[in-house]
């Protein structure tokens, strides 16, 4: 993967066209784009689907998804277990995920990654996860924040 490589401010590093962190606020920023270029018909995160993309964050850091719905219909995000419908910590999901945001509309959300583990980034709007509009989210005990595509 590529190394990398500090942005504008000294202490904010940028992993890729995606994601960036701040290490000394213990700050990660995701940038998430639903139904990207429409791989898999549109159902995909940053044109990542069914796990392609792993998103590794240090447990204790605060999490920033800047959501964006790209594609043709509604689609939301949220950081669940395998198949759950709610999130897994308070504040991880875009505003009412089962019925998702608007194709063309965006949406933030903050949230602590307080529990490490191993978890999902998935579309709620029903069948959306189960075909594939998913990707990890992993909270390790340590270390910095990672995107491996």
């Amino acid at each position: 993967s590529p190394t990398p490589s500090p942005s504008a401010t000294s202490s904010t590093v940028t992993l890729d066209q995606w994601a960036s962190y701040d290490s000394a606020t213990q700050t990660f920023t995701l940038k998430l784009e639903a139904g990207y270029q429409d791989v898999n018909r549109g159902l995909n995160f940053d044109g990542k689907y069914k796990g392609q993309m792993v998103v590794t964050v240090p447990v204790g850091w605060t999490v920033t998804v800047d959501f964006s719905n790209q594609g043709s219909i509604n689609h939301s995000a949220a950081v669940v277990t395998a198949s759950a419908t709610t999130p897994v910590f308070a504040g991880a999901s875009t505003p009412d995920p089962t019925v998702g945001t608007p194709a063309g509309q965006a949406a933030s959300f903050s949230f602590t990654a307080s529990q490490a583990g191993s978890y999902r980034i998935a579309c709620l709007l029903p069948g959306h996860e189960g075909l594939g509009m998913w990707d990890s989210f992993v909270v390790a005990s340590g270390g910095l924040p990672s995107v491996k595509l």
